[in-house]
């Protein structure tokens, strides 16, 4: 008889693990107070080890388990965790690898091939080109490095790792924060087999299916939910979100505590950054080349390192000032690399001017840019609030909906839109800015836990700390009402909605969802 069980991620994000402490209470009640509950891990390097320090690894794990230590403390003890383990892979597994490998080969290999594979009918490819990329920390992937070639070798052999465990145990859930990383390939698999599949987003909580694989694609029903709500409700949400992004566009970071640094301030640096010509000035604002460049779906390029190059190569073309500037945490946190990165490039393309990372949007905006180019980044709503229209080059993109952004559908009409941005229209609205900004972060639609996460933040040293510190469990614990939590979780759980929120319509006010407190 098949062992019942949930499967969670094991990871040291104290937010988050409250989140799956109270998924698995609800799961239990669900499936079973009975049923097991394992955990495991998939770090970065776990491919390059020898059997012996792997074999370490996993002592290490049994000892650190058996006596509750640290974050394996709360995996024990808090969420009832029968076993912690690294997947073993075998002989059968390496052997399938090699006979789906050859089989594989027979077809040109090419990032497209890549872009779009498959295992046994299971979607895997936007997983295996993020894992590659961070796991390496490389800006690209290229299909005849026999460095990547290995990788693709040992990640098959992974996936039938995991693919033999769900034939071996009765998985009735799976539980991930990281699913478009190796760790994410039990809760991909489990999609595919119309198990639970579980993510937890911050203060949101997706729910997977074949529809939609991907978590955080909410924003596409921004415009439609905004017309739910009365006259009334719509007018003051545009003024208080008005309000809220004069306080962004002062440097509040509040409804993005996961950056380090704000890029606005009303302080300027000490020289002008911006030329002064007549010439129509845009600037290019690169995202981390390996923070899941798959992660929304729907991008013109495989990796953003393939857009940046395809657009420095369109810039020797135009007439136009051009500008690179990286965001202000490049030089705070593991993004060092980037900044290496595209200097080097920049070495070749002398004709866009370097803005250091520090320099705030305010004096960029002021000294009078013209247009901006992003993946799918949060200048597509900050830039064109002052009028400066932003071309996106992904589908899938926050203010896709909105007509507030250039929106290419391909790579062709991507360079027709860059070639010609001096003679372009395009309508900006800034109802339809404050629209978005509202909906996106402002109205507490999805906060699950129902919980400050900006006053959480305020008690802790820094965001590094938020999500490593004991503490940060703690006070989210004491600030939640974990019934009421369970019982709206019960009722998700046994839907297939896309995303755990709250229903809104025409009776709507501020007093009921809590917004008042803006006043």
């Amino acid at each position: 008889m098949r062992k019942k069980i949930i499967l969670v991620e094991f990871h040291g994000w104290k937010p988050e693990l409250i989140r799956h402490k109270i998924l698995v209470k609800a799961l239990k009640f669900k499936f079973g107070s009975d049923i097991n509950v394992e955990a495991f891990a998939t770090y970065p390097h776990y491919f390059f080890e020898n059997f012996f320090k792997k074999l370490i690894n996993n002592l290490k794990i049994y000892f650190v388990f058996l006596f509750s230590l640290k974050t394996f403390g709360i995996f024990k003890k808090e969420m009832k965790v029968n076993k912690i383990f690294y997947p073993n892979i075998n002989s059968k597994h390496i052997y399938k690898s090699k006979i789906f490998f050859k089989k594989f080969c027979k077809k040109k290999i090419s990032k497209k091939t890549i872009a779009n594979l498959k295992i046994n009918g299971v979607f895997v490819g936007d997983i295996l080109i993020d894992s590659y990329l961070r796991n390496y920390y490389k800006p690209f992937i290229d299909v005849k490095d026999q460095q990547f070639l290995n990788f693709i070798n040992s990640f098959f052999s992974l996936f039938f790792y995991w693919e033999d465990y769900f034939n071996k145990n009765d998985i009735k859930a799976v539980i991930a924060v990281h699913p478009t990383y190796m760790t994410g390939l039990p809760a991909r698999i489990a999609i595919y087999k119309n198990i639970k599949s579980l993510i937890t987003r911050g203060d949101k909580l997706f729910q997977l299916t074949k529809k939609n694989i991907r978590p955080s694609l909410h924003f596409k029903n921004y415009k439609r939910d905004f017309k739910k709500f009365n006259d009334d409700f719509k007018k003051k949400a545009i003024s208080d979100a008005n309000l809220e992004m004069q306080k962004k566009f002062g440097g509040s970071k509040k409804y993005e505590h996961y950056i380090l640094k704000s890029p606005f301030s009303k302080k300027k640096t000490t020289k002008r950054v911006i030329k002064k010509s007549k010439k129509f000035k845009i600037i290019i604002f690169p995202l981390s080349f390996f923070d899941s460049p798959t992660g929304y779906g729907g991008a013109l390029f495989h990796d953003f390192y393939e857009w940046l190059v395809f657009v420095l190569k369109l810039s020797s073309k135009t007439n136009y000032d051009w500008y690179i500037k990286l965001h202000p945490d490049v030089l705070l946190k593991w993004d060092y690399l980037n900044y290496s990165i595209v200097k080097n490039l920049l070495k070749k393309y002398k004709n866009v001017n370097w803005i250091a990372p520090e320099t705030p949007h305010n004096q960029i905006i002021k000294e009078g840019i013209n247009a901006a180019l992003t993946i799918h980044g949060t200048v597509g709503s900050e830039y064109p609030y002052y009028n400066i229209p932003v071309v996106n080059a992904s589908i899938n993109n926050p203010h896709m909906n909105y007509g507030f952004n250039f929106n290419p559908k391909s790579k062709k009409e991507l360079k027709r839109v860059i070639l010609t941005l001096p003679k372009l229209k395009i309508k900006i609205k800034i109802k339809e800015i404050l629209e978005f900004f509202f909906m996106h972060h402002m109205l507490p639609k999805y906060n699950w836990l129902e919980i400050d996460t900006t006053e959480i933040l305020k008690k802790t040293r820094d965001l590094k700390d938020y999500y490593s510190n004991m503490n940060t469990y703690d006070l989210i614990s004491q600030n939640i009402k974990e019934n009421n939590i369970l019982k709206s979780l019960r009722f998700f759980l046994n839907t297939d909605d896309y995303v755990l929120g709250r229903k809104y319509d025409k009776k709507t006010n501020y007093k009921n969802i809590g917004l008042e407190k803006l006043q």
